[in-house]
């Protein structure tokens, strides 16, 4: 579909909604436009239930949706951001990607090819340096809020509570994509690139990270990374990015020439696209 759609008159009550999931900020929904367009509609949690727990959470849930709206607006158009086409109160549309979300494919599709990974590399650190440009930390990176595209590309999704100039993030980290610095009343870009190795490391490995810790003893997750034990990535091409991203991490431009630099520092064969500014 052409985007922006011009959604000038659009009833979002009269959209038909097939239930698609719930996240924690939001009910999402597949519904058709005009023309049988297919798009996204992100909606927050309504409970059946009236007490003040589900209040308080529906009002959360209206929140995330809120900045999300507000953040999506602010960022503008980007390749590798989700495409914003509108919003009505505390609902909005968005660009439906069938493919669905990264995580749907690790360790189940062949492993990608190591252009592919470095491509898709490139694609997220060019999407991180856009939204840190425009002061927005995405405050949820992981594997589950990025969708794969009908062409293999990759683009960043889920801006439900984004920390947003200086306002506080309404969401955190999973534990897997959490730095041991991570301060929840003060979010900080290196807190995307924490979260951008380890994105980074289950793409270059095609693995969850820390396959074997169930929910219940992820507190050895955390311990770990406060003591500064990570996985053994030196066997990758994207080894050394992946440890500054854990260890050291620098700016999403930084790590974006890294990334770029692979191109031409031996590997000339690595057939992929890269973009240094954004």
């Amino acid at each position: 579909m052409d985007l922006p759609f011009n959604a000038e008159g659009l009833d979002f009550r009269k959209l038909e909604r097939s239930y698609l999931s719930a996240g924690t900020s939001a009910m999402v929904y597949l519904t058709h436009l005009s023309g049988g367009a297919k798009v996204i509609l992100k909606s927050p949690h309504k409970f059946p239930r009236r007490d003040k727990l589900t209040e308080s959470l529906e009002k959360e849930s209206s929140a995330c949706l809120k900045r999300e709206i507000e953040v999506l607006r602010h960022l503008g158009s980007h390749p590798h951001i989700i495409h914003f086409i509108a919003a009505c109160g505390d609902e909005l549309l968005l660009e439906y990607h069938p493919k669905g979300c990264l995580t749907q494919y690790l360790g189940i599709e062949p492993r990608p090819s190591t252009p592919l990974v470095l491509s898709w590399a490139t694609q997220l650190a060019e999407a991180l340096v856009f939204i840190h440009n425009k002061d927005v930390i995405h405050g949820d990176f992981s594997p589950h809020n990025v969708l794969v595209t009908d062409q293999r590309a990759l683009v960043l999704t889920d801006f439900a509570g984004s920390p947003f100039r200086g306002l506080a993030g309404l969401v955190c980290y999973g534990t897997r994509y959490t730095s041991p610095k991570y301060n929840p009343d003060s979010p900080q870009k290196q807190d995307d690139i924490f979260a951008f190795g380890s994105v980074l490391y289950e793409i270059s490995f095609w693995k969850c990270l820390f396959p074997e810790i169930t929910p219940e003893d992820e507190w050895r997750i955390r311990e770990a990374y406060k003591a500064g034990e990570f996985p053994d990535v030196s066997a990758h091409v994207l080894g050394n990015i992946i440890n500054h991203c854990w260890r050291e991490p620098e700016t999403a431009e930084v790590l974006l020439n890294h990334i770029c630099d692979l191109a031409v520092d031996g590997h000339e064969s690595l057939n992929f696209e890269c973009r240094r500014e954004i």
